[in-house]
């Protein structure tokens, strides 16, 4: 992916409407093309917005361009939307983190706490906010 953005907006406005729109296909399977004129709160915008397939809906290249609280933007897309029982079988839908304390005898860890979270990033967070309160934390894909 690759997100270029510049954006200076009038802070005091939330215009946003579409004035026109084209679009149709292409003869390429499954790309479409698409031209919008907008009223925006944009002082200045410039973006340019490139996605592969795969990691999101629609994905393609958006390119836009605005002026003095109006816009033209560009996008050439595929109509396809990602098959999410491929893409995301490859991670878990949840993540476990399980707080442990030592039994100072023989050594085992005792779960006292755990928690399901919704990424890795998530559960790596909670270990480094809450984590110096046990012995032992560990993360896994939840089951």
């Amino acid at each position: 992916m690759l997100h270029l953005n510049f954006r200076i907006e009038w802070p005091y406005s939330s215009r946003f409407s579409n004035l026109k729109t084209w679009h149709g296909s292409t003869p390429i399977k499954n790309k479409h093309w698409e031209f919008q004129i907008l009223k925006t709160a944009d002082i200045v915008a410039v973006d340019l917005d490139y996605t592969l397939h795969g990691d999101i809906d629609h994905a393609g290249l958006r390119c836009g361009f605005g002026l003095c609280g109006f816009a033209v933007e560009f996008n050439w897309y595929d109509s396809r939307h990602r098959d999410v029982s491929i893409v995301d079988c490859k991670l878990p839908k949840l993540w476990e983190v399980k707080f442990c304390i030592l039994d100072k005898i023989t050594g085992n860890e005792f779960a006292i706490r755990t928690e399901l979270c919704y990424s890795v990033f998530e559960a790596e967070q909670l270990v480094a906010d809450e984590g110096h309160k046990y012995d032992v934390c560990h993360i896994n894909p939840s089951t």
